[in-house]
């Protein structure tokens, strides 16, 4: 059933609810109190895109609008996972690994292009890339 409704950000729009009354007012609810239209959901996100990028002092990306809007939600997830996972790589590599990887992913995420970021959208392909350029430039650094 589509029901017109208020976003809770003032803009008016359709919704679709299905179930039972209880479970349809319910959701009505839920988007007029705390439901924000597309566009406001779309700006909201792409402020906290922005935010995150100038938080972790990464540069603006290169590509078309399409593929910026896109590549910037890439680069978020992956870092913010990547980021969460270098605990466990330090109790598995160690300090000295996990100390220069600190400091290399710095670098790594330094990387501008969209296109880069969306062709490395996949969590195994972004985390086999970044650890197997950080084993290089590790063992480059000490002359293994």
């Amino acid at each position: 059933m589509k029901v017109n409704i208020t976003y809770s950000c003032g803009h008016e729009g359709t919704i679709e609810v299905f179930g039972k009354a209880e479970e349809r007012e319910r959701k009505i609810k839920y988007f007029e109190e705390y439901g924000l239209c597309h566009d406001c959901y779309k700006a909201e996100k792409q402020t906290e895109e922005k935010a995150f990028a100038e938080g972790h002092e990464l540069p603006e990306l290169k590509g078309s609008e399409k593929q910026i809007s896109w590549a910037n939600k890439i680069r978020k997830e992956k870092i913010e996972t990547f980021e969460k996972e270098k605990l466990a790589i330090r109790k598995g590599a160690g300090d000295d690994f996990a100390d220069f990887l600190d400091e290399f992913t710095k670098d790594y995420y330094q990387n501008d292009s969209a296109s880069w970021w969306i062709d490395h959208r996949e969590w195994r392909t972004f985390k086999k890339d970044l650890l197997g350029a950080a084993v290089v430039a590790f063992k480059a650094k000490d002359g293994m």
